[in-house]
């Protein structure tokens, strides 16, 4: 009986240190966004060459996308010199929260921003709306074909959004302090009156409550009116 022995051969090893940054700009440009800012913490090369516009720059006209070009083009200011963060997280110019969540149990939290809580029965999902389509608001007219709606009872939805998850640092709104618009649209049933509230409350990192707003629209009965409440918190 014979044994035959093998070794198995070490790996080949890339040292990248040594390559030239260009090489590795193009290496990364091929990344996932989020991949990228992970590479920063491998070395002070992958980071330097990570922090610049021009390589975020790059990276959107790699992928197809022009946020941070957009951005520029409306001579606006940026805002942030973590161009990584605008490109990746987009804080500016949309809107935070989600049409839809196909997660949902049930059809109201399938079409609604996963953070929002329903915390009363009432909701309900309706397709086509149950008002007439001629109760339609001019500039709202062909873009929705659904909504949601209350009951004769009091119905109540809460939602907590984290700003800095969606890109904005307590540095960007204690400096600058970005306009953050609420707003949605409303209507109400002819056969009863209605109350619409909305709170906003702004909270800083110690959870403390430093700033309020609120609106209050009042539907009366056999009127059909339509509103879009929206303020700044």
């Amino acid at each position: 009986m014979s044994e035959t022995l093998s070794e198995t051969s070490p790996s080949t090893v890339i040292d990248l240190s040594v390559a030239n940054p260009d090489i590795i700009e193009a290496i990364l440009l091929r990344l996932p966004g989020k991949e990228i800012i992970k590479c920063r913490k491998v070395c002070r090369k992958w980071n330097n060459i990570t922090l610049s516009l021009s390589f975020w720059l790059s990276k959107e006209e790699y992928d197809g996308e022009k946020y941070i070009k957009s951005l520029i083009n409306s001579g606006k200011s940026l805002l942030c010199e973590d161009y990584a963060i605008l490109s990746v997280k987009k804080p500016f110019e949309r809107n935070i929260l989600f049409n839809s969540n196909p997660n949902g149990k049930n059809e109201v939290k399938k079409h609604a921003d996963p953070r929002w809580n329903f915390s009363s029965p009432g909701w309900v999902y309706s397709s086509p709306p149950s008002f007439l389509p001629d109760n339609f608001h001019p500039e709202f007219d062909d873009l929705f074909d659904g909504c949601l709606e209350t009951t004769s009872s009091r119905c109540d939805k809460t939602c907590i959004i984290n700003i800095k998850e969606i890109g904005l640092s307590p540095h960007i709104m204690n400096l600058y302090r970005p306009p953050i618009i609420f707003s949605e649209w409303i209507s109400n049933q002819t056969d009863c009156r209605s109350i619409y509230w909305a709170t906003i409350r702004l909270l800083n990192e110690r959870h403390q409550v430093i700033a309020v707003k609120e609106k209050e629209q009042r539907f009366e009965f056999g009127r059909f009116e339509f509103g879009q409440p929206g303020f700044l918190p």
